[in-house]
């Protein structure tokens, strides 16, 4: 969640695998990847349509608040 707000030209499946799990293999990194992903659109933390990734307003606001 914090990585989407922190870096959000990483915002598809393939780049949040190669830079969030750079050393594991391919398959399994991006299973996990997504298996992350279904858990936080089913509880609204995320958007996800055509393949492009944000967080939701409300978690941003909340997250760049967090960090100031």
């Amino acid at each position: 969640m914090y990585w989407l707000v922190l870096n959000p030209e990483c915002n598809s499946v393939v780049k949040l695998t190669s830079h969030i799990i750079p050393g594991r293999a391919p398959r399994l990194g991006k299973r996990l990847i997504l298996e992350a992903l279904e858990l936080l659109q089913r509880r609204l933390f995320i958007d996800i349509q055509t393949d492009i990734l944000s967080p939701s307003k409300v978690w941003r606001d909340y997250i760049i608040e967090r960090f100031k």
